[in-house]
């Protein structure tokens, strides 16, 4: 942003006190990143409302536009805006006409060049996530649960889940024959909901894998219960010479346990209560056991997520990104009705 031509220079024309003058404000600070969601916004809902599709893309809305390139001299009534002030430009009109005073009542004054000139907020990149430092302890505690019940049980089921806000991602696994569930958060930078899906799914294989090498394994099947259809597709799905990285881990897991005598398999199971024609419950597990096993992950990789983003960087990130989205969209908004207003004027 501060290498943009219309931001890294003043453009104020100073001394020339019958000129339209707008503001004298800097430049937008250092390393300042903008991502324009009022704009896109706006410009997506306005296809047949040209004063804002053009206040969208930061253009217009100058006496330059509303002349056609027409060169217009000093004694021009069109060269004159409505304040009396000659060659009206864009931060003149939307920022400091009086005239228009009214259209731009509700938008706080912009403080640099970027909110001046392009409608633009600066909002921070994306931080780093937040660290969960009880994520091996979860892993330890999990793999103890899941110990005790490949020993004791010929079938196990696992349910997983995942959940995501605000690019803080947390993953639950809920183990239904001791009514316990895990939650914790994803390492990493890609803090999605589908990212917190995989690791959910791998977690579980993971520690079913490492518990059947610590004693005797009576368990023979395994199986996921999840609501995440292309989770359950790339956890099962590629088994090809060319296989995505994430993928192949699944793969190897998978093969892993069919080593030591277990096989896998994966139910989808419609979540929060959605009811899908045609969908059948497992022949080892009632719907309601399904849904019940399915709630108790969410539940727990909801609780977790809520921790880890509560007082995180990536909160405050988002908070700042719907308070420049809010600026943005108040700010487009009134130029485009002085856009019209200014379009009117020169009409006349």
């Amino acid at each position: 942003m501060t290498s943009c031509g219309r931001t890294r220079q003043s453009q104020h024309r100073r001394g020339a006190a019958e000129l339209a003058q707008g503001l004298d404000l800097p430049g937008p600070p250092r390393g300042s990143f903008c991502t324009f969601q009022g704009h896109v916004q706006i410009f997506e809902h306005s296809s047949t409302d040209l004063d804002a599709r053009y206040a969208s893309l930061a253009a217009g809305i100058s006496v330059w536009h509303n002349s056609a390139g027409k060169k217009l001299s000093r004694e021009d009534d069109k060269a004159r805006c409505l304040c009396g002030s000659l060659f009206p430009s864009r931060p003149h009109l939307v920022w400091c006409c009086p005239a228009f005073q009214e259209s731009r009542i509700d938008v706080p004054s912009p403080v640099n060049r970027a909110e001046e000139r392009l409608f633009a907020r600066a909002v921070n990149e994306l931080p780093r996530p937040p660290e969960d430092t009880a994520v091996h302890g979860v892993k330890a505690e999990l793999l103890q649960a899941i110990a005790e019940l490949v020993q004791t049980s010929d079938n196990l089921f696992l349910a997983t889940d995942g959940s995501a806000k605000n690019h803080v991602a947390s993953w639950g696994i809920f183990v239904p024959c001791s009514d316990r569930a895990f939650a914790a958060g994803v390492e990493g930078e890609d803090q999605s909901a589908f990212r917190a899906e995989l690791e959910a799914i791998r977690a579980a294989l993971a520690a079913v894998f490492a518990a059947s090498s610590q004693g005797i394994v009576m368990c023979r099947h395994l199986t996921i219960v999840s609501d995440c259809t292309a989770a359950i597709w790339v956890a099962s799905g590629f088994e090809g010479d060319v296989i995505e990285m994430r993928a192949r881990r699944f793969f190897e897991l998978r093969r892993s346990l069919r080593a030591v005598g277990i096989g896998v398999d994966f139910k989808w199971v419609p979540s929060h209560g959605k009811i899908v024609r045609g969908w059948a419950p497992h022949p080892r597990a009632t719907e309601a056991q399904l849904r019940a096993w399915n709630h108790a992950a969410d539940r727990a990789a909801n609780g977790c997520m809520q921790r880890l983003l509560a007082g995180s960087a990536r909160l405050r990130w988002a908070t700042n990104r719907k308070e420049a989205k809010t600026w943005e969209l108040a700010a487009i908004r009134a130029a485009a009705r002085i856009s019209a207003g200014y379009r009117a004027h020169c009409e006349s």
